[in-house]
């Protein structure tokens, strides 16, 4: 009974130490900016929305390299700084956070200036 106490708490203590860390964490220098990463994060979820509404699998997958590929091109990033910076901000929710705010506020911005659908 008494090693099981002492397990717990030592999980206890590992998983608190860790959400501490992850807490505290700042972002790396060369990682791109909040509203440079809003404005890639912007561009790639209206990619995938865009996407989403394609049912031909085969053409979405195309479509889907291009448009990734573009958009990458247009903020001029690679896979890898792409995967870096996404990685940098996952590390940091408060961070991820902001950035998902800033995201979030542009596209109910874009959706309201859309023209209604007659269907809706």
């Amino acid at each position: 009974m008494k090693s099981y106490t002492y397990s717990f708490l030592l999980l206890l203590t590992i998983v608190f130490s860790s959400c501490y860390k992850a807490a505290v964490a700042e972002l790396p220098n060369d990682v791109l900016p909040l509203d440079k990463m809003a404005a890639l994060l912007i561009d790639v979820h209206l990619a995938e929305g865009y996407l989403s509404s394609i049912n031909e699998n085969a053409t979405k997958d195309s479509l889907a390299g291009v448009y990734y590929a573009s958009i990458l091109a247009v903020h001029n990033l690679d896979t890898t700084t792409f995967n870096y910076n996404m990685d940098s901000y996952m590390r940091n929710p408060a961070k991820l956070a902001e950035v998902y705010s800033i995201v979030l506020s542009k596209i109910d911005t874009i959706n309201t200036q859309l023209p209604k659908s007659p269907n809706n």
